[in-house]
Protein backbone atom coordinates (compact mmCIF):
# COMPACT_ATOMS: atom_id res chain seq x y z
CA UNK A 1 0.00 0.00 0.00
CA UNK A 2 1.43 3.37 -1.04
CA UNK A 3 2.43 5.76 1.72
CA UNK A 4 2.93 3.10 4.42
CA UNK A 5 6.24 2.55 6.18
CA UNK A 6 6.82 -0.37 8.56
CA UNK A 7 9.01 0.52 11.56
CA UNK A 8 10.88 -2.17 13.51
CA UNK A 9 13.58 -2.32 16.13
CA UNK A 10 16.04 -4.24 13.93
CA UNK A 11 16.22 -6.19 10.69
CA UNK A 12 16.20 -9.08 10.14
CA UNK A 13 14.08 -9.57 13.24
CA UNK A 14 13.36 -13.31 12.95
CA UNK A 15 10.28 -15.36 13.62
CA UNK A 16 6.73 -14.73 12.48
CA UNK A 17 7.10 -10.95 12.66
CA UNK A 18 9.82 -11.03 10.01
CA UNK A 19 7.75 -13.40 7.85
CA UNK A 20 4.84 -10.95 7.91
CA UNK A 21 7.04 -7.91 7.26
CA UNK A 22 8.57 -9.65 4.24
CA UNK A 23 5.11 -10.04 2.74
CA UNK A 24 4.78 -6.26 2.83
CA UNK A 25 8.20 -5.80 1.25
CA UNK A 26 7.20 -8.13 -1.56
CA UNK A 27 4.38 -5.83 -2.56
CA UNK A 28 6.47 -2.69 -2.51
CA UNK A 29 6.05 -1.19 0.95
CA UNK A 30 8.98 0.37 2.76
CA UNK A 31 10.54 -0.75 6.01
CA UNK A 32 12.71 1.20 8.45
CA UNK A 33 14.72 -0.51 11.18
CA UNK A 34 16.99 1.09 13.76
CA UNK A 35 19.53 -1.70 13.82
CA UNK A 36 20.70 -4.61 11.73
CA UNK A 37 23.09 -5.60 8.99
CA UNK A 38 23.56 -2.37 7.07
CA UNK A 39 21.39 -0.82 4.37
CA UNK A 40 20.11 -3.18 1.71
CA UNK A 41 17.27 -3.84 -0.70
CA UNK A 42 15.04 -6.84 -0.29
CA UNK A 43 12.37 -8.48 -2.39
CA UNK A 44 11.75 -10.49 -5.51
CA UNK A 45 13.66 -8.86 -8.38
CA UNK A 46 12.64 -9.58 -11.94
CA UNK A 47 15.07 -8.71 -14.72
CA UNK A 48 14.79 -5.08 -15.67
CA UNK A 49 12.69 -4.15 -12.62
CA UNK A 50 13.45 -2.46 -9.34
CA UNK A 51 13.01 -4.35 -6.06
CA UNK A 52 9.36 -4.09 -4.99
CA UNK A 53 10.24 -3.29 -1.39
CA UNK A 54 13.15 -1.61 0.32
CA UNK A 55 14.66 -1.71 3.77
CA UNK A 56 16.67 1.03 5.37
CA UNK A 57 18.65 0.40 8.53
CA UNK A 58 20.23 3.22 10.45
CA UNK A 59 20.95 4.66 13.85
CA UNK A 60 19.03 7.66 15.13
CA UNK A 61 20.89 10.20 17.22
CA UNK A 62 19.31 10.75 20.68
CA UNK A 63 18.02 14.20 19.71
CA UNK A 64 16.22 13.01 16.54
CA UNK A 65 12.72 11.67 16.82
CA UNK A 66 11.93 8.22 15.44
CA UNK A 67 9.04 9.23 13.19
CA UNK A 68 11.03 12.05 11.64
CA UNK A 69 14.01 9.80 10.93
CA UNK A 70 11.84 7.15 9.30
CA UNK A 71 9.97 9.77 7.26
CA UNK A 72 13.23 11.27 6.02
CA UNK A 73 14.63 7.88 5.04
CA UNK A 74 11.48 6.73 3.23
CA UNK A 75 11.14 10.00 1.34
CA UNK A 76 14.72 9.53 0.12
CA UNK A 77 13.95 6.16 -1.47
CA UNK A 78 10.40 6.65 -2.67
CA UNK A 79 10.14 10.35 -3.43
CA UNK A 80 6.98 10.60 -1.35
CA UNK A 81 6.07 11.34 2.24
CA UNK A 82 4.63 8.44 4.17
CA UNK A 83 1.12 8.89 5.44
CA UNK A 84 0.97 5.94 7.88
CA UNK A 85 3.68 4.57 10.14
CA UNK A 86 3.12 0.99 11.32
CA UNK A 87 5.12 0.45 14.52
CA UNK A 88 5.77 -3.25 15.19
CA UNK A 89 5.19 -4.03 18.87
CA UNK A 90 5.33 -0.29 19.49
CA UNK A 91 9.05 0.23 19.06
CA UNK A 92 9.64 4.00 18.91
CA UNK A 93 6.09 5.01 19.76
CA UNK A 94 6.01 7.55 22.55
CA UNK A 95 9.68 8.43 22.02
CA UNK A 96 9.00 10.64 19.01
CA UNK A 97 6.29 12.82 17.52
CA UNK A 98 5.15 12.61 13.90
CA UNK A 99 6.05 15.98 12.31
CA UNK A 100 3.02 15.95 10.01
CA UNK A 101 -0.14 16.29 12.07
CA UNK A 102 -2.10 14.42 9.39
CA UNK A 103 0.16 11.37 9.30
CA UNK A 104 -1.23 8.36 11.14
CA UNK A 105 0.58 6.15 13.63
CA UNK A 106 -0.53 2.53 14.00
CA UNK A 107 0.60 0.07 16.67
CA UNK A 108 1.01 -3.47 15.27
CA UNK A 109 0.78 -6.01 18.09
CA UNK A 110 2.52 -9.31 17.39
CA UNK A 111 2.78 -10.38 21.02
CA UNK A 112 1.11 -10.34 24.39
CA UNK A 113 3.10 -9.33 27.50
CA UNK A 114 2.78 -9.85 31.27
CA UNK A 115 2.40 -6.09 31.82
CA UNK A 116 0.27 -5.61 28.72
CA UNK A 117 -2.42 -3.35 30.20
CA UNK A 118 -0.03 -0.83 31.74
CA UNK A 119 2.15 -0.79 28.64
CA UNK A 120 -0.63 -0.32 26.10
CA UNK A 121 -2.24 2.43 28.17
CA UNK A 122 1.04 4.34 28.05
CA UNK A 123 1.22 3.97 24.25
CA UNK A 124 -2.44 4.74 23.55
CA UNK A 125 -2.08 8.55 23.50
CA UNK A 126 0.42 8.23 20.65
CA UNK A 127 -1.59 6.02 18.27
CA UNK A 128 -4.42 6.42 15.77
CA UNK A 129 -5.08 2.70 15.36
CA UNK A 130 -4.06 -0.74 16.57
CA UNK A 131 -3.55 -3.94 14.55
CA UNK A 132 -3.75 -7.22 16.50
CA UNK A 133 -2.60 -10.68 15.45
CA UNK A 134 -5.55 -12.37 17.18
CA UNK A 135 -8.99 -11.62 18.56
CA UNK A 136 -7.93 -12.09 22.20
CA UNK A 137 -5.40 -9.25 21.92
CA UNK A 138 -8.03 -6.98 20.40
CA UNK A 139 -10.31 -7.61 23.38
CA UNK A 140 -7.43 -6.87 25.77
CA UNK A 141 -6.72 -3.57 24.01
CA UNK A 142 -10.36 -2.50 24.15
CA UNK A 143 -10.65 -3.39 27.83
CA UNK A 144 -7.40 -1.62 28.72
CA UNK A 145 -8.00 1.53 26.62
CA UNK A 146 -11.73 1.87 25.94
CA UNK A 147 -11.33 5.48 24.77
CA UNK A 148 -9.63 4.24 21.60
CA UNK A 149 -12.94 2.90 20.33
CA UNK A 150 -13.65 -0.37 18.53
CA UNK A 151 -13.41 1.35 15.13
CA UNK A 152 -9.67 1.88 15.60
CA UNK A 153 -8.68 -1.65 16.71
CA UNK A 154 -8.45 -4.45 14.13
CA UNK A 155 -7.63 -8.16 13.89
CA UNK A 156 -5.47 -9.35 10.97
CA UNK A 157 -5.39 -13.03 9.86
CA UNK A 158 -1.63 -13.62 9.73
CA UNK A 159 -0.70 -15.22 6.39
CA UNK A 160 0.87 -18.64 5.94
CA UNK A 161 2.07 -19.96 2.61
CA UNK A 162 0.53 -23.42 2.72
CA UNK A 163 -2.60 -22.77 4.76
CA UNK A 164 -4.87 -24.03 1.97
CA UNK A 165 -3.74 -27.64 2.04
CA UNK A 166 -3.59 -29.26 5.50
CA UNK A 167 -3.77 -33.07 5.38
CA UNK A 168 -7.17 -34.74 5.57
CA UNK A 169 -6.22 -38.26 6.66
CA UNK A 170 -5.21 -38.98 10.29
CA UNK A 171 -1.53 -39.84 10.86
CA UNK A 172 -0.51 -43.50 10.75
CA UNK A 173 -0.36 -45.38 14.04
CA UNK A 174 2.57 -47.34 15.42
CA UNK A 175 6.02 -46.32 16.62
CA UNK A 176 6.90 -43.34 18.80
CA UNK A 177 4.74 -40.24 18.37
CA UNK A 178 6.75 -37.32 17.02
CA UNK A 179 6.35 -34.07 18.97
CA UNK A 180 8.04 -30.90 17.77
CA UNK A 181 8.93 -27.40 18.87
CA UNK A 182 9.45 -24.67 16.27
CA UNK A 183 10.63 -21.18 17.17
CA UNK A 184 13.30 -19.28 19.04
CA UNK A 185 15.29 -21.61 21.27
CA UNK A 186 15.45 -19.53 24.43
CA UNK A 187 14.37 -19.47 28.04
CA UNK A 188 13.03 -15.90 28.19
CA UNK A 189 9.35 -16.02 27.13
CA UNK A 190 9.68 -19.38 25.29
CA UNK A 191 10.61 -21.17 28.54
CA UNK A 192 12.41 -24.15 27.06
CA UNK A 193 13.71 -24.84 30.54
CA UNK A 194 10.31 -26.57 30.89
CA UNK A 195 11.21 -29.14 28.25
CA UNK A 196 12.81 -31.63 30.68
CA UNK A 197 9.77 -31.81 33.02
CA UNK A 198 7.48 -32.12 30.00
CA UNK A 199 9.41 -35.09 28.63
CA UNK A 200 9.49 -36.65 32.09
CA UNK A 201 5.71 -36.24 32.35
CA UNK A 202 5.28 -37.91 28.95
CA UNK A 203 7.29 -40.88 30.21
CA UNK A 204 5.20 -41.06 33.39
CA UNK A 205 2.05 -41.03 31.24
CA UNK A 206 3.34 -43.98 29.22
CA UNK A 207 3.74 -42.07 25.95
CA UNK A 208 6.35 -43.46 23.55
CA UNK A 209 7.74 -40.32 21.92
CA UNK A 210 10.46 -38.62 19.92
CA UNK A 211 10.93 -34.87 20.45
CA UNK A 212 12.37 -32.62 17.73
CA UNK A 213 13.55 -29.01 18.10
CA UNK A 214 13.49 -26.80 15.03
CA UNK A 215 15.12 -23.38 15.43
CA UNK A 216 18.04 -21.52 16.91
CA UNK A 217 18.68 -19.34 19.94
CA UNK A 218 20.84 -18.70 22.96
CA UNK A 219 19.53 -21.73 24.88
CA UNK A 220 20.43 -24.18 22.11
CA UNK A 221 23.99 -25.06 23.31
CA UNK A 222 22.81 -25.85 26.84
CA UNK A 223 19.92 -27.96 25.56
CA UNK A 224 22.23 -29.89 23.24
CA UNK A 225 24.55 -30.67 26.14
CA UNK A 226 21.71 -31.57 28.48
CA UNK A 227 20.07 -34.03 26.06
CA UNK A 228 23.28 -35.29 24.41
CA UNK A 229 22.72 -38.81 25.76
CA UNK A 230 18.97 -38.96 25.05
CA UNK A 231 18.34 -40.43 21.56
CA UNK A 232 14.69 -39.40 21.78
CA UNK A 233 15.61 -35.68 21.46
CA UNK A 234 16.68 -34.43 18.03
CA UNK A 235 17.96 -30.96 17.09
CA UNK A 236 17.42 -29.71 13.53
CA UNK A 237 18.77 -26.18 14.00
CA UNK A 238 17.45 -23.46 11.72
CA UNK A 239 15.74 -24.68 8.53
CA UNK A 240 13.71 -22.97 5.85
CA UNK A 241 11.85 -23.67 2.63
CA UNK A 242 11.33 -27.29 1.66
CA UNK A 243 13.48 -28.63 4.50
CA UNK A 244 11.35 -26.78 7.05
CA UNK A 245 8.13 -28.01 5.48
CA UNK A 246 9.36 -31.64 5.37
CA UNK A 247 10.16 -31.61 9.11
CA UNK A 248 6.75 -30.19 10.04
CA UNK A 249 4.97 -32.82 7.92
CA UNK A 250 6.58 -35.52 10.09
CA UNK A 251 5.20 -34.13 13.37
CA UNK A 252 2.06 -35.41 15.03
CA UNK A 253 2.08 -32.77 17.79
CA UNK A 254 3.34 -29.20 18.01
CA UNK A 255 4.37 -28.16 21.53
CA UNK A 256 4.54 -24.69 23.11
CA UNK A 257 5.59 -23.94 26.68
CA UNK A 258 5.84 -20.13 26.58
CA UNK A 259 4.85 -17.70 29.30
CA UNK A 260 2.98 -15.57 26.74
CA UNK A 261 2.39 -15.37 22.98
CA UNK A 262 0.48 -13.39 20.40
CA UNK A 263 -0.27 -15.81 17.58
CA UNK A 264 2.88 -17.68 16.52
CA UNK A 265 3.15 -18.14 12.76
CA UNK A 266 4.85 -21.45 13.60
CA UNK A 267 1.56 -22.54 15.21
CA UNK A 268 -0.34 -21.83 11.99
CA UNK A 269 2.33 -23.55 9.88
CA UNK A 270 2.43 -26.60 12.14
CA UNK A 271 -1.35 -27.04 12.04
CA UNK A 272 -1.25 -26.49 8.26
CA UNK A 273 1.19 -29.40 8.08
CA UNK A 274 -1.17 -31.59 10.10
CA UNK A 275 0.20 -31.34 13.67
CA UNK A 276 -2.03 -31.17 16.74
CA UNK A 277 -1.11 -28.13 18.88
CA UNK A 278 -0.38 -28.60 22.58
CA UNK A 279 -0.77 -24.98 23.57
CA UNK A 280 -0.91 -22.95 26.82
CA UNK A 281 -4.24 -21.36 27.72
CA UNK A 282 -3.08 -17.73 27.70
CA UNK A 283 -6.50 -16.07 27.36
CA UNK A 284 -9.06 -18.16 29.20
CA UNK A 285 -10.05 -20.35 26.28
CA UNK A 286 -9.99 -17.54 23.71
CA UNK A 287 -6.78 -18.52 21.90
CA UNK A 288 -6.77 -19.46 18.22
CA UNK A 289 -6.12 -23.15 18.87
CA UNK A 290 -9.20 -23.35 21.12
CA UNK A 291 -11.26 -23.07 17.93
CA UNK A 292 -9.77 -26.42 16.91
CA UNK A 293 -10.54 -28.09 20.24
CA UNK A 294 -10.57 -26.38 23.68
CA UNK A 295 -9.25 -29.60 25.23
CA UNK A 296 -5.91 -29.03 23.45
CA UNK A 297 -5.19 -26.08 25.78
CA UNK A 298 -3.42 -26.58 29.10
CA UNK A 299 -2.70 -24.22 32.05
CA UNK A 300 0.39 -22.09 31.47
CA UNK A 301 3.48 -23.74 32.93
CA UNK A 302 1.76 -27.04 33.87
CA UNK A 303 3.87 -29.67 32.10
CA UNK A 304 1.91 -32.61 33.49
CA UNK A 305 -1.26 -31.14 32.02
CA UNK A 306 0.55 -30.65 28.69
CA UNK A 307 1.61 -34.30 28.68
CA UNK A 308 -1.95 -35.29 29.53
CA UNK A 309 -3.15 -33.55 26.33
CA UNK A 310 -0.90 -35.88 24.32
CA UNK A 311 -1.92 -38.97 26.29
CA UNK A 312 -5.62 -38.16 25.92
CA UNK A 313 -5.42 -37.68 22.15
CA UNK A 314 -3.38 -40.87 21.78
CA UNK A 315 -5.83 -42.98 23.78
CA UNK A 316 -9.23 -41.46 22.94
CA UNK A 317 -9.13 -40.03 19.42
CA UNK A 318 -10.53 -42.40 16.86
CA UNK A 319 -11.39 -41.67 13.21
CA UNK A 320 -14.28 -39.31 14.04
CA UNK A 321 -12.32 -36.91 16.33
CA UNK A 322 -9.44 -36.86 13.87
CA UNK A 323 -11.79 -36.08 10.99
CA UNK A 324 -13.38 -33.24 13.00
CA UNK A 325 -9.96 -31.82 13.88
CA UNK A 326 -8.86 -31.87 10.23
CA UNK A 327 -12.12 -30.27 9.09
CA UNK A 328 -11.79 -27.44 11.62
CA UNK A 329 -8.12 -26.95 10.75
CA UNK A 330 -8.88 -26.59 7.05
CA UNK A 331 -11.67 -24.09 7.76
CA UNK A 332 -9.56 -21.96 10.12
CA UNK A 333 -6.47 -21.95 7.95
CA UNK A 334 -8.48 -20.94 4.90
CA UNK A 335 -8.79 -17.52 6.59
CA UNK A 336 -5.00 -17.10 6.72
CA UNK A 337 -4.21 -16.59 3.04
CA UNK A 338 -2.18 -13.67 1.69
CA UNK A 339 -5.26 -12.30 -0.06
CA UNK A 340 -7.31 -12.30 3.14
CA UNK A 341 -4.45 -10.81 5.11
CA UNK A 342 -3.85 -7.92 2.74
CA UNK A 343 -7.57 -7.26 2.28
CA UNK A 344 -7.84 -6.92 6.08
CA UNK A 345 -4.68 -4.81 6.32
CA UNK A 346 -5.74 -2.42 3.56
CA UNK A 347 -9.22 -2.06 5.02
CA UNK A 348 -7.71 -1.22 8.42
CA UNK A 349 -5.38 1.38 6.88
CA UNK A 350 -8.27 2.98 5.01
CA UNK A 351 -10.44 3.03 8.13
CA UNK A 352 -7.69 4.71 10.18
CA UNK A 353 -7.05 7.25 7.41
CA UNK A 354 -10.77 8.08 7.21
CA UNK A 355 -10.94 8.87 10.93
CA UNK A 356 -9.55 12.15 12.26
CA UNK A 357 -6.09 11.89 13.82
CA UNK A 358 -6.24 11.55 17.56
CA UNK A 359 -4.96 14.45 19.67
CA UNK A 360 -1.18 14.29 19.91
CA UNK A 361 0.55 14.08 23.25
CA UNK A 362 4.11 15.30 23.20
CA UNK A 363 6.66 12.97 24.80
CA UNK A 364 7.94 13.65 28.29
CA UNK A 365 10.70 16.30 28.41
CA UNK A 366 13.21 13.78 29.76
CA UNK A 367 13.04 11.93 26.42
CA UNK A 368 14.96 14.81 24.81
CA UNK A 369 17.99 13.54 26.68
CA UNK A 370 17.27 9.82 26.34
CA UNK A 371 18.32 7.54 23.51
CA UNK A 372 15.73 5.37 21.83
CA UNK A 373 17.55 2.31 23.15
CA UNK A 374 17.23 3.49 26.77
CA UNK A 375 13.61 4.52 26.28
CA UNK A 376 12.92 1.04 24.92
CA UNK A 377 14.48 -0.54 28.01
CA UNK A 378 12.05 1.42 30.20
CA UNK A 379 9.18 0.24 28.01
CA UNK A 380 10.37 -3.37 28.19
CA UNK A 381 10.33 -3.14 31.95
CA UNK A 382 6.82 -1.67 31.88
CA UNK A 383 5.44 -4.49 29.74
CA UNK A 384 7.28 -7.16 31.75
CA UNK A 385 9.28 -8.52 28.82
Amino acid sequence: MSGVVHILKHWPCGGGMEAVARRHLERGEALYAFGGKGMFLCGYIEEGENPPGSVHIGRAAPDRRVAGVAREACATWSGEQWRTGVFYNGYGLGWGVTPDAEARRVLYLHSDYPGFNRWVRALAPHVDGVLCCNAALREKVLRAVDRLGAGRVFVLPLPVDFAEEPPIEPPPSGGPVVIGYSGRVQVAQKRLDRLEPFLAALGDAGVDFRFEILGDGDALPDLRRHFADDPRVIFHGHCSGGDYRAILLNWKYLFFCSDYEGLPVSLLEGVAAGAVPVYPDFHGGADWSARLDPALLYPVGDMRAAAEVVRRVETTWGPAPWALFRKRARALLAEHTRNNYFASFDAAMEAVAALPPRPRRRPSPWLRFTSLWLAHRFEARRRGA
